[in-house]
């Protein structure tokens, strides 16, 4: 794991960083205009920038994020040790 950042290099915000991501699938409604199911078809693909969540610039790539930063919600520990 690489030194802990605490807030964005260019603005000094604390509020996060985020990526963009897309997901494929299908809302299915019914003819009175209800939500009836969703599939996901293909699963999510993340853009390679994480950006400051106030300033929107670029922070790190996605594959370092995931690789030094990311931890799993459930155990509590970076993902890639």
């Amino acid at each position: 794991m690489r030194k802990p950042i605490t807030k964005c290099p260019h603005c000094g915000s604390d509020r996060g960083m985020a990526v963009r991501f897309k997901a494929n699938g299908t809302d299915i409604y019914s003819f009175d205009g209800h939500l009836q199911d969703e599939e996901i078809i293909e699963y999510c693909t993340y853009n390679k920038c994480m950006t400051c969540c106030d300033c929107g610039k670029r922070i790190m790539s996605y594959d370092e994020f995931m690789t030094h930063y990311a931890i799993d919600e459930l155990t509590g520990k970076h993902l890639k040790q």
